[in-house]
């Protein structure tokens, strides 16, 4: 939030460079006219969003990807649930314009499906990101350099999310040999695939309990 300039600095000094236009997205959800509907509402903003590869996507697209579907880019954001709006500020926040995104626990909220697209996304967003999450997958697919603020303090983390859960010893070795662009390219798409997996595992178990169902009538 210091980063944004929505809270002061209390040491220190914030320097943004001109070109700088960022974005925040966190837990709280900002106050919304609850008679807007879901497309306008997002067209009011911007019209397409860059992603991977140099595709642009247009509101009605991003809303089809994250599960807005139907009639849904013509609800009532008043008649949303707080999921829905959850993800509804997040696309506001792509077609913004901004070209540095700070993005506080992305994935609450968000079933494994809607996950994957998110990580798309981010995996291709041509500016800056700054994630906080517990959601080790997500920081794995989305993130190049990890983090670690503990007691008042920063450490980069050369090994990821993987250094921060090792043991001091693991930790040593890890920092001795930092993690090639290669290496991280691997394990982004080591988590694509593991989510996927997991999706269709969840889909086979779907199948089975209905075919068990279907055998008992």
């Amino acid at each position: 939030r210091v980063l944004c300039e929505q809270v002061p600095v209390l040491s220190g000094r914030l320097k943004r460079g001109k070109t700088v236009h960022a974005a925040i997205v966190d837990q709280r959800l900002p106050k919304l006219d609850a008679d807007a509907r879901v497309l306008p509402w997002l067209q009011e903003v911007g019209n397409r969003v860059e992603v991977a590869g140099g595709e642009e996507l247009t509101p009605s697209q991003l809303l089809e990807q994250f599960g807005f579907t139907g009639d849904a880019p013509w609800k009532r954001l008043g008649d949303l649930s707080g999921g829905e709006l959850r993800r509804l500020h997040l696309l506001r926040t792509f077609l913004s314009g901004a070209n540095v995104l700070m993005l506080d626990e992305p994935t609450n909220d968000l079933d494994t499906e809607t996950l994957t697209v998110l990580e798309d996304v981010l995996d291709g967003w041509p500016g800056s990101l700054i994630v906080v999450s517990d959601d080790r997958y997500c920081l794995e697919r989305t993130c190049d350099d990890v983090w670690e603020l503990r007691d008042g303090g920063v450490r980069h983390l050369p090994g990821g999310v993987e250094e921060y859960l090792a043991t001091p010893a693991e930790v040593s070795a890890a920092v001795a040999r930092p993690p090639a662009g290669d290496t991280r390219a691997a394990r982004k798409e080591l988590t694509r695939i593991e989510r996927e997996l997991g999706k269709a595992q969840a889909r086979i178990e779907e199948i089975h309990a209905r075919m068990a169902e279907a055998s008992t009538d």
